[in-house]
């Protein structure tokens, strides 16, 4: 058997194909024994099949979108006998096959020899047995046999029963198993496509919050320096004010007994209180001079701002009353002492210690030192807080802070948190200030620092970037689900009759 067949496809150049196997099937998928994959306008999946046989060689059309037309007829065929010079096209415009060569085999068939013919009695009968003709034993014979043949093919048939039953059962169970994998499948997109949902608005949620934070930064940060500006010039008069008026509370203090006397620093202070703490080069005692700006805290305060006395100025100091001259007209013009927690000045804060009944000095100050990656302690004078930010640390010591940029990176925090000489630098991994976040970073042994603009871009970004892999994931997951269901289908095609 061989059959050579001419091509020529509806776009690029003709070759020829032979046939190899005794059924050639023709269509765009790939196991076909000739595969037009580029025609996919023409071409079906499973197109036509060519059936080789000892005497002939039929085209068949298996049900195509476009049919097949034989030599240029315009009816679609469904099987035909081709022969040497028939041409055939796939579609009305497709692929063109003629037939070049078709040999067959053509050997006569070996007639097999005719079988003698029996004699219908025996030449010699054998001799009836006592009692039974040899009629009666023939009969007997031929319904033996036809009994057997009867049980044979009642079990023949009752073994197609099982047969088919069993295939019946099993098409069944193949078919439940697909449908409920394929509703698993749906069930899990949903789920999948509910998360993503959720996790987008969140997503956008944060990043909408994030914007609308750096903005409130940045009006907080513009409308805080106008008021910072605007109470200074105010502190700069009610300081004036205070100096001219110690002249006349010192007069009149000096009238009073010695334990109500005025003192001139926070020393003198706590020794006309009855304690005396160790003196400290490198942290002398606050002086406390008429129109020295402070802000009190008093002891059980429930102010959210920390403070009850904010930017307010000093007119004298006795052991027992601080006098001062507030921004806020309606603030009492006299402190007790045994009332306040923490007194906060320029550079420093002093808080009162019940234990030792002793104002005690409760800041520290450290210096990035890039050599080592350590902050070092610096005196308390080389550091202006009001030149410096507000903040929060995070890491191993999470507490508030001040901090200095212009000076070499200087941090200020609490003393009772940070009382040693030096400390690693990774130990506050993050100061997050009104301005933006300063992240340590080793390899560098810096800070980086990013605005809260920059931050809220940044999750932006990465907002639209997960937004897209999780429309990429859906995706993803609709197209296996579609093609699980795809898979379905054609698995159960050739059992069509299972719907009868």
């Amino acid at each position: 058997m061989r059959l050579r067949l001419r091509v020529t496809p509806a776009n690029g150049p003709g070759f020829d194909f032979v046939a190899d196997k005794p059924v050639v099937r023709i269509g765009r998928d790939p196991a076909s024994e000739l595969c037009f994959a580029e025609a996919a306008d023409n071409v079906s999946w499973e197109h036509a099949t060519i059936t080789v046989s000892d005497r002939a060689a039929t085209l068949a059309d298996q049900e195509s979108t476009n049919g097949t037309f034989l030599n240029a007829t315009p009816t679609r065929l469904k099987t035909a006998a081709l022969k040497i010079g028939d041409e055939f096209r796939l579609g009305q415009t497709g692929p063109r096959l003629k037939v070049l060569d078709l040999e067959l085999n053509s050997s006569p068939v070996p007639i097999p020899p005719r079988p003698k013919p029996v004699a219908s009695r025996p030449a010699h009968p054998p001799a009836p047995s006592e009692g039974v003709s040899v009629t009666r034993k023939l009969l007997l014979e031929t319904q033996s046999r036809n009994r057997s043949l009867t049980a044979v093919l009642v079990g023949v048939f009752l073994a197609l029963l099982l047969l088919i039953a069993g295939a019946i059962w099993l098409i069944d169970t193949r078919g439940r198993s697909t449908d409920q994998a394929v509703t698993e499948v749906k069930k899990d997109v949903k789920q999948v496509d509910a998360r993503l949902d959720e996790t987008a608005k969140q997503l956008a949620g944060l990043s909408q919050d994030v914007k609308g934070l750096a903005t409130s930064f940045d009006e907080t940060n513009r409308r805080n320096e106008e008021i910072r500006k605007e109470d200074a010039r105010k502190l700069d008069v009610v300081a004036d004010e205070a100096r001219k008026a110690n002249q006349d509370i010192l007069a009149e203090l000096r009238k009073k007994p010695p334990a109500e006397q005025p003192v001139d620093d926070v020393a003198a202070l706590n020794k006309a209180r009855g304690g005396a703490a160790a003196p400290d080069a490198d942290d002398p005692p606050l002086e406390l001079k008429p129109g020295l700006v402070i802000s009190i805290r008093r002891r059980g305060s429930a102010n959210r701002r920390g403070v009850d006395y904010e930017n307010a100025v000093l007119v004298a100091a006795t052991p027992t009353t601080l006098h001062v001259a507030s921004l806020d007209p309606a603030k009492p013009k006299t402190i007790p002492v045994d009332q306040i927690e923490t007194v906060f000045v320029r550079n420093q804060m002093y808080t009162f210690n019940p234990s030792s009944n002793l104002f005690e000095t409760g800041l520290s100050y450290f210096r990035l030192d890039k050599t080592n990656g350590n902050f070092v302690r610096i005196p308390r004078q080389e550091v202006d807080l009001s030149a410096c930010e507000r903040g929060e640390t995070e890491g191993e010591i999470i507490t508030q802070c001040f901090l200095n940029r212009s000076g070499g990176f200087v941090v200020v925090v609490p003393k009772n948190k940070f009382n040693s000489s030096q400390f690693e630098a990774n130990v506050l991994l993050r100061i997050v200030t009104n301005f933006g976040v300063h992240t340590w970073y080793d390899p560098d042994r810096t800070y980086r620092f990013k605005t809260h603009q920059q931050i809220a871009k940044e999750l932006n970004e990465e907002y639209e970037r997960k937004k897209k892999e999780s429309d990429a994931e859906q995706w993803k997951k609709k197209v296996e689900a579609y093609k699980l269901a795809t898979d379905r289908i054609r698995a159960l095609r050739p059992y069509w009759w299972r719907g009868w």
